[in-house]
Order: C-alpha cells, then sequence, then structure tokens
C-alpha cells in the first residue's frame, strides 16, 4: 500500500473511530448506566481521534514522499487500524449492555491506551519531517493537549490549591463536570450555569484577598463595584502583587482576554439555564463554557507560576 493510500485510510480509520465512540457514549448515556470513568475515558478517546484527524486531514501530500517517514506512517496507520477495530467493538457492546459493566469498563480502559497511542505514532511522522514553518505547525497541531488532558490538569492543579489552602475547589470543579455530563439531574440547569464562575472567582478570593489587593500600589477603586476590587484586578494581584511592570501587564492581556470569554459566554448561557427543555444548543453552549472556565485557571495558574514570586516569612 502506498503511503497516499495510508494516510487516507489512517483519516478513513480515525473517523470511523470517531463515529463509533460517539455512538458508543449515546448508547451508554441513554441506558443510565456510564459511570464518571467511562465517560470520562470515551471522551478522552474521542479528543485523542479528532486530534489525530485533523492532523492527518492536513498533512501535506508532497511530504508523503519522504522515505525516512514511510516507518512512521506505517506505525501510525497500524494504530489506527487498531482504534478503529476497537471502536467498532466498544461500540457494539454498549449497544448490548444490560448488565456486563465490569467488561465494558475493561474495554474501555484497553482501548484508552490504544487511542492514547496515536498522538504518538502521529508526533513519530512530524519529528522525521524537515525543518520548516508547516512542521512547526503540525508538531503545535499534533502535541496541543485536548479539552481532556487540560482537565486532567485542572484537577491536579486545584488538588495543590486546596492543599495549600484548605479549599474545596477540586470537589466543585468535579461536581461541575459530572453534573455536565448528566442533564438529567434535578439540580443540572441551576447548578451547571453557575459553578464555572463560582470556582473561579473562589480560587481569586483564595490567591487575593480583597484587603491585600487594596494595598496595593496600582489599586484605584472601581466605584461600580462598590470600591471592592474587581475581578480582573484580583487577577493582577494574583500574578504581579503589590507593584506592577510593562512586561508583566502585557502577559495580563491573556487573563483579560479569557475573562471577557467568560463573561460573554456566561451571559449566553444564563438565558438558555431556565429552558427545561435542556436542548443541544443548552448542551454544546454549557461545555464552551466550563472549558472557558478550565483554561482561565490554568492561564491564572501558569502566570501565577511564572511571574510571582513566593513570598517568604
Amino acid at each position: 500500500m502506498e503511503d497516499e493510500e495510508k494516510r487516507k485510510s489512517i483519516v478513513k480509520n480515525l473517523s470511523e473511530s470517531r463515529t463509533n465512540f460517539t455512538e458508543a457514549k449515546k448508547n451508554i448515556t441513554s441506558v443510565k448506566m456510564a459511570s464518571n470513568v467511562i465517560d470520562s475515558e470515551i471522551e478522552e478517546s474521542m479528543d485523542n481521534t479528532d486530534r489525530s484527524i485533523a492532523f492527518w486531514k492536513s498533512f501535506p501530500k508532497r511530504e508523503l514522499s519522504n522515505p525516512g517517514i514511510s516507518s512512521a506512517i506505517q506505525s501510525s496507520y497500524e494504530v489506527s487500524q487498531a482504534s478503529r477495530a476497537h471502536s467498532e467493538y466498544l461500540r457494539k457492546r454498549t449497544e448490548e449492555m444490560s448488565g456486563a459493566m465490569g467488561s465494558i469498563i475493561f474495554t474501555v480502559g484497553t482501548g484508552s491506551t490504544t487511542s492514547s497511542m496515536q498522538p504518538a505514532a502521529d508526533l513519530g511522522v512530524v519529528v522525521n519531517l524537515p525543518d520548516s514553518e508547516e512542521k512547526k505547525m503540525l508538531y503545535e497541531q499534533v502535541s496541543s493537549p485536548t479539552e481532556s488532558e487540560k482537565t486532567n490538569e485542572s484537577r491536579s492543579r486545584l488538588e495543590s490549591i486546596d492543599k495549600r489552602f484548605g479549599s474545596n475547589l477540586l470537589d466543585d470543579f468535579n461536581g461541575m463536570w459530572q453534573i455536565a455530563r448528566n442533564p438529567h439531574l434535578s439540580s443540572f440547569q441551576k447548578a451547571s450555569s453557575h459553578l464555572g464562575r463560582e470556582i473561579i472567582s473562589e480560587l481569586l478570593s483564595l490567591l487575593s484577598p480583597d484587603e491585600e489587593v487594596k494595598k496595593a500600589e496600582w489599586f484605584i477603586p472601581d466605584q461600580s463595584n462598590n470600591g471592592n476590587p474587581t475581578m480582573r484586578q484580583k487577577a493582577k494581584f494574583a500574578v504581579i502583587g503589590m507593584k506592577e511592570s510593562s512586561e508583566q501587564i502585557e502577559e495580563l492581556k491573556v487573563i483579560e482576554e479569557m475573562s471577557d470569554k467568560i463573561r460573554n459566554v456566561y451571559q449566553q448561557l444564563n438565558p438558555i439555564a431556565h429552558d427545561r427543555n435542556k436542548n443541544d444548543e443548552f448542551i454544546k453552549l454549557l461545555k464552551t463554557y466550563l472549558n472557558a472556565c478550565q483554561n482561565i485557571v490554568l492561564n491564572l495558574l501558569d502566570l501565577v507560576d511564572n511571574f510571582r514570586k513566593p513570598t517568604t516569612t
């Protein structure tokens, strides 16, 4: 089989894998038997598959004549075949599920290992390409974290915050995603439309107590907020502390942009939250909102790590 045919087969295998994973997730949801472990593992497989599909669809055909990547393409091709076979089996098992949850959990676990191998196989192709801007683009595409990976990183970072402050941010974060994945829960609409914003608010309160922010040399009371620090001012304090510099101010644009996105999505989400139909529009917007929330958590904590020196006592 020629490399171009393999490339087409990889896209086909992964596209069918994505369809099978989607149907498996629907089957689990329809019978209300999915545990959080199964649901998150399948979603992670879907994310990994989406990333690889995008990579192979945009892969430059002229590079297929490069003999240095032929073996790497073969490896990706074999992994995609394994992914397709696993996803087909998983889809059938979820369609037949009645009491065999133990078997399905095992299948999901082994299949997640298979899907997680695909990015590594794809990366093996990229590293053998000649240096170019296109190679950099492809490398970023195949190595950028998926939303599932960001969720796992968020959990780890919030766990560290909880240990430091004695807070319960991780429990709130897990609850946020659990509610989002279970729209049949009676508390779904009210809780899911507010939890993400509350997590950010509590995180900022821990990192930037109001009285400390007011002592900062750059602080100017905002009368529209009764003179109390705004979310942006708290984010600024969490990153740069009492004093500011032009270099740090530039970095804060990341937080300002994310704050705007959170506000915009929240404003769209709020009226839909009262719709008892819990329609697809609401579910899709909710996921966008929660992903935006976890992105601002990660961006904020990254900036804190990079620019805020620890306080010494």
